[in-house]
C-alpha cells in the first residue's frame, strides 16, 4: 500500500481507508474546527500539562469522539458522509465503496450498525488529520511563510 491508503482489520473484516484530497480535507477540517474547537483545544492543553511530544492513537479517536458530540446534525451528516466516502470493504470480489458520492451504501448492513459506522469515521479523520496538530509540523511547514512575511512587512 501507498502512504494515500491504509488497511484496517474491525471484526474479522477487512477495510480500506483512504487519504481524502486536499480540497476536500480543507473543508472537513474547517468544519470540524469551526465547531468542535472545544474538544480539540481541551485535547491539546492536556498534551502541553502532561508534556507529551507525539499523540497516542487512543488520545486522537478520543478528541475526535469528543469533537464529533459537539457537531450540530448536518455539520455531522457532512462529517460523516465525508469520512465513509473515503473507505471500502475490502470483499473476495474486490472492494465495494462504504458509502457511494450518491449517498446509497455500497456495503450492506453499515447503515444499521452504529458502532461500525463511528470506527469507520474516526479511523478515516485519524488518518486523514494525524499529523495536523503537531506542533512541530505547523512550525516546519508555515515557518518560512512566516519568515518572509516578517522581513517584507514594517512591524
Amino acid at each position: 500500500m501507498n502512504g494515500n491508503t491504509k488497511t484496517i482489520q474491525i471484526e474479522e473484516r477487512t477495510f480500506l481507508i483512504q487519504k481524502m484530497n486536499a480540497k476536500t480535507s480543507l473543508k472537513l477540517a474547517k468544519t470540524l474546527l469551526a465547531k468542535a474547537l472545544p474538544a480539540f483545544s481541551i485535547f491539546l492543553e492536556e498534551k502541553k500539562i502532561k508534556q507529551i511530544e507525539t499523540i497516542k492513537e487512543n488520545d486522537m479517536f478520543l478528541a475526535i469522539q469528543n469533537c464529533l458530540d459537539t457537531l450540530e446534525d448536518t455539520d455531522l451528516d457532512k462529517v460523516i458522509d465525508t469520512s465513509l466516502q473515503h473507505c471500502s470493504e475490502i470483499l473476495p470480489a474486490g472492494t465495494a465503496n462504504v458509502l457511494n458520492i450518491d449517498g446509497s451504501y455500497g456495503v450492506a448492513g453499515i447503515d444499521m450498525d452504529v458502532i461500525l459506522t463511528l470506527r469507520l469515521v474516526t479511523e478515516v479523520l485519524v488518518f486523514n488529520y494525524e499529523g495536523f496538530f503537531d506542533g512541530n509540523l505547523w512550525r516546519s511547514k508555515f515557518s518560512p511563510v512566516v519568515d518572509t512575511f516578517r522581513q517584507n512587512v514594517k512591524m
